[in-house]
């Protein structure tokens, strides 16, 4: 999920840390035994579905041994639909840690929510790297030219095969507690759509879940990462500061979001909670030391609400048809130009952006952000299809590659366009005067950069605004680039007299083409 990936990649980063060392240290480290016959198979039925997943242990290299699970999906004699992308896997196989959490004091609704999210991202640091797709990958009787585009229906008499592996040992170092850790199957099924009716999310109206203990395939011994003894204690005591317990108690319990307890990567006692809440613009933040909570920043800012409708490709670019549909237009806010100069890119720095010139006046100029979903799944996937800054209010008839300062537009073959690159998955615009602030951060105490990180977290990663100057006025906006790292491509939407109207990035999640008259 996009509002997960913060968390996520935080837990990421603490387990390929933990593998790297492992690879190097696993020449002088000799491997437990492992008995590569071990099988175990775990299968399910209902709504007249069958589920199975066979698990079983391969050896990928000397130092290396995976859990290799392979799942089955037999349907019956009715079409069924499921939560997922048209021809793709719509089984998630993952490790579950078993360790209960610790008792603790009773506390309200909202306190317990904030508790268990908290928990629940602890216990991601015992359940390793998730499951990926291994060959052999087929969908047994899928069509070669599969639309992804069309509904996620398993037809009657169906039958799918996947093959997903996820490392168990490798450099002799387990990644799991086989003693307390699951290997988990979940399928989601749903209602077909309707014939003829609209693409629209599919509800889940029946869960086929398979949990396969690992301590089946092997012994192995891994201490727990998750702490949760600490955790409870940590918890308790950051509870038992009045502001904050006031302040909590206050909360609609369904609007926790993202909630992370995480650890100083110095090795130390220290510790961060931070955790975002829908109601306010940027997350409550408590750090620790050992058991013990220390200093407490209680957002004040309350969350702004976009303006929303719903999204249409720009007028003058054609569309062909991919697994994703324009969903919102979200009009976030206006960015500040100080001297009429944009800069377009990842705003982590500006060596990573490209400025553009174009001769406009001083002053603020809306952004949108258009936002794509797979056709029949929900909110939860969600993606930044394109950037826009609204230069002026006369429609677009047609667009150019833009061209940015120290560039002509004669170093473009026909088809091509100017971009910029992003090893973050991040994009946005900005001002230079912007930019340097943001420069200064960077190479200083980072507020101004995890400040906008953290607004943009809040809100599930589709857009942020920070002033940067408030002399100036000067801001910074930045959203989430599509699918992630890559290059992006830079348009400039002409009205009738060939003035600017709109300046675009595209983020290839939809499959637009930005043409001439």
């Amino acid at each position: 999920m996009i509002s997960d990936r913060a968390g996520v990649a935080i837990a990421a980063l603490a387990i390929l840390t933990a593998l790297a060392g492992a690879l190097l240290l696993g020449h002088t480290k000799a491997m437990p035994h492992a008995d590569l016959s071990k099988h175990a198979q775990t299968a399910a039925a209902q709504g007249g579905v069958q589920l199975t997943t066979a698990l079983s242990l391969r050896q990928t290299a000397p130092q290396v041994i995976d859990v290799v699970a392979d799942v089955s999906i037999l349907n019956g004699d009715s079409a069924v639909a499921y939560i997922g992308i048209n021809c793709l896997n719509p089984v998630s196989v993952d490790y579950r840690s078993t360790r209960p959490d610790p008792a603790g004091p009773p506390y309200s609704a909202s306190a317990t929510a904030l508790r268990d999210r908290i928990m629940r991202y602890r216990h991601s640091l015992d359940e390793s790297l998730t499951f990926s797709s291994q060959p052999p990958d087929k969908i047994a009787s899928a069509s070669p030219t599969c639309d992804q585009s069309g509904p996620p229906i398993l037809a009657p008499h169906q039958h799918l095969v996947f093959r997903l592996s996820s490392p168990l040992l490798v450099g002799g170092t387990p990644y799991v507690d086989t003693q307390t850790t699951d290997v988990v199957s979940v399928l989601e099924l749903g209602d077909p759509p309707l014939p003829g009716a609209p693409p629209a999310p599919i509800k889940s109206t029946k869960t086929i879940e398979l949990r396969t203990p690992v301590q089946q395939l092997a012994s192995y011994s891994l201490a727990s990462r998750a702490e949760l003894e600490a955790t409870s204690l940590r918890f308790e005591s950051l509870m038992n500061k009045p502001d904050l317990a006031a302040w909590v108690y206050t909360q609609d319990p369904s609007s926790w979001g993202e909630a992370r307890l995480t650890d100083s990567f110095k090795g130390d006692s220290k510790w961060t909670l931070t955790a975002f809440n829908r109601g306010f613009a940027l997350p409550v933040v408590v750090t620790g030391v050992a058991n013990k909570a220390a200093s407490v920043q209680i957002p004040t800012e309350r969350a702004a609400q976009p303006g929303t409708m719903d999204a249409a490709i720009p007028a003058g670019a054609s569309e062909r048809r991919t697994g994703y549909v324009e969903y919102k237009d979200l009009y976030v806010g206006d960015l500040v130009l100080p001297s009429g100069k944009v800069m377009v890119g990842d705003p982590v720095s500006s060596d990573s952006m490209l400025t553009f010139n174009l001769g406009l006046k001083a002053g603020r100029y809306p952004v949108r952000v258009v936002t794509a979903r797979p056709p029949y799944m929900g909110d939860d996937y969600v993606r930044a299809a394109w950037e826009a800054v609204t230069l002026s209010d006369s429609p677009v008839t047609h667009w150019v590659p833009a061209v940015p300062v120290g560039h002509n537009a004669k170093e473009l073959k026909p088809g091509q366009a100017f971009q910029w690159g992003t090893d973050g998955g991040e994009g946005g615009f900005a001002s230079p005067e912007a930019m340097e602030r943001m420069d200064a951060s960077i190479v200083g105490d980072m507020a101004l950069y995890d400040s906008l990180g953290n607004r943009e977290e809040a809100n599930r990663w589709l857009w942020a605004f920070l002033t940067v100057d408030s002399a100036s006025g000067a801001n910074v906006f930045a959203c989430q680039s599509g699918f992630g790292d890559g290059g992006y491509p830079v348009f400039l939407g002409l009205d009738a007299g060939n003035n600017p109207a709109v300046l675009l990035s595209d983020f290839a999640v939809l499959d637009l083409t930005f043409g001439g008259r």
